[in-house]
């Protein structure tokens, strides 16, 4: 598995876990940061979440899938995958551990190309 898929998949696994409810979401988000994702899509939902959390919105499929289509047609079973997953909140601190060591890998590299130049 490329970095980039091992990268998506904690993102993806990040957004699932968010989508449990506010608490969740707000750990996450002091975690690793509203910035953290990468792909477009989880970057998006992640957002939608903090929207909806900041309103005192519940957290559900149809609403989220809704906003993300607009920016990413056909996302509803990308929306459905998310909330249908099931994710242990114990892992909340491992996954974040893991994605923040996926940014500060891509800080240094992209720092490297740049002082290469």
């Amino acid at each position: 598995m490329s970095k980039r898929e091992s990268r998506a998949i904690l993102e993806q696994s990040l957004c699932s876990a968010a989508a449990i409810g506010h608490r969740e979401y707000y750990e996450i988000e002091a975690r690793v940061g509203p910035l953290a994702f990468e792909t477009p899509i989880y970057r998006d939902f992640f957002a939608i979440l903090g929207d909806e959390a900041e309103a005192g919105e519940e957290f559900d499929a149809v609403t989220i899938a809704q906003r993300l289509v607009v920016k990413h047609p056909g996302a509803q079973a990308d929306v459905l995958d998310i909330f249908e997953a099931n994710f242990e909140h114990l892992r909340i601190p491992y996954y974040c551990k893991q994605l923040n060591e996926h940014i500060a890998h891509d800080r240094v590299r992209q720092l490297a190309e740049e002082l290469a130049r």
